[in-house]
């Protein structure tokens, strides 16, 4: 579970790097592709919402599930990897 939380913070971070990720860019992106794909247990191209709770517990769940409805765009019960991406992005801005 802890893999799959890593992965999701990597994958974040990798969305939210600047030009300096564009440099290093192929590596990067493999990892983003690989993160996506060890959240994507079914391996069905989109995230369900239990895959994307699956690596959390009780309130982190709760939140992994509040989360979830936010970057699910079209509100189809499953996330894309643009809307997985759109909605790193949107987060990190958020932050700034």
């Amino acid at each position: 579970m802890i893999n799959v939380i890593t992965g999701i913070v990597t994958l974040v971070t990798l969305v939210t790097l600047g030009g300096d990720a564009h440099a290093e860019g192929g590596a990067k992106k493999e990892k983003a592709k690989d993160a996506f794909a060890r959240l994507d247990v079914d391996a069905s191209g989109s995230l369900s919402l239990e895959e994307f709770v699956a690596a959390r517990e009780g309130e982190k769940a709760e939140r992994a599930k509040r989360i979830f409805a936010k970057i699910d765009a079209d509100a189809d019960g499953s996330v894309t990897k643009d809307e997985f991406k759109a909605g790193a992005k949107h987060r990190a801005e958020m932050k700034d």
